[in-house]
């Protein structure tokens, strides 16, 4: 008897081991179901946002396209062709119809500065080249432009135009532009006149420039108007 009870007992041991791990088995077997529901599910999701992003990417694509035709290379400050680009340019760095798009806007940009030059139209020319080095500063079509732009100057009254919404964006390339423009004080300068929009603009242009008023030997006027520049009145030969 002792023997029939000991099998039974062991017996028991050994069906509730199977039937544990038959439960565990079960669960174990649900958890690839769950996730698999879950992966597809991310997919579907990655898949619809993928959509999405190429739907942005072509719609902003036709409408740097359409910015470019019509000459809005970089203004106004948000439809035109660079912002356009640049957008596609975050969302997908490689993009190559938006980097093809960037250097497009540089070569017309050159082509228009050529032909201010041509034309000599101070003016205009360095307008047109600060906002080419907005797009692209160090860019080499736009280095020896520089130069040919300087030979419009006069020798007795140097004229430094300034493009409007960079200089109230505060650009960098208007700060660089402006730092230039110091060595220019260094000698024989008689009068330095700056025309801007604001008083706050004409601050911010003298701190650049790091013209004090109090300080500085040459005579320094500020005027109000709507095309801003900075201009220098050179000292004569006869009277140095």
């Amino acid at each position: 008897m002792e023997k029939i009870h000991k099998h039974r007992y062991v017996i028991h041991i050994l069906v509730g081991l199977f039937l544990a791990w038959g439960i565990a088995g079960c669960h174990h077997q649900a958890l690839p179901a769950n996730d698999s529901q879950s992966t597809q599910e991310m997919v579907q999701n990655n898949d619809i946002q993928h959509k999405r992003m190429q739907s942005r990417i072509a719609w902003l694509l036709l409408e740097a396209e359409d910015a470019f035709k019509e000459r809005r290379l970089t203004t106004p400050k948000t439809d035109n062709a660079l912002n356009y680009y640049q957008e596609v340019l975050t969302q997908q760095p490689d993009n190559i119809e938006a980097q093809l798009g960037i250097e497009r806007i540089v070569k017309r940009y050159k082509n228009m500065i050529r032909y201010a030059v041509e034309k000599k139209r101070l003016a205009k020319a360095q307008i047109l080249l600060l906002r080419a080095q907005s797009v692209d500063e160090k860019h080499k079509l736009l280095q020896s432009l520089e130069n040919e732009i300087m030979s419009l100057q006069s020798k007795e009254k140097l004229q430094f135009f300034l493009d409007t919404d960079l200089l109230q964006a505060r650009s960098p390339i208007i700060v660089h532009y402006l730092e230039s423009i110091r060595k220019y004080l260094a000698n024989n300068v008689q009068e330095v006149l700056l025309v801007s929009p604001t008083d706050a603009d004409s601050q911010w242009i003298l701190k650049q420039l790091s013209i004090n008023t109090d300080e500085q030997q040459f005579i320094v006027q500020q005027q109000a108007g709507k095309r801003p520049k900075v201009q220098i009145r050179l000292s004569s030969s006869d009277e140095s």
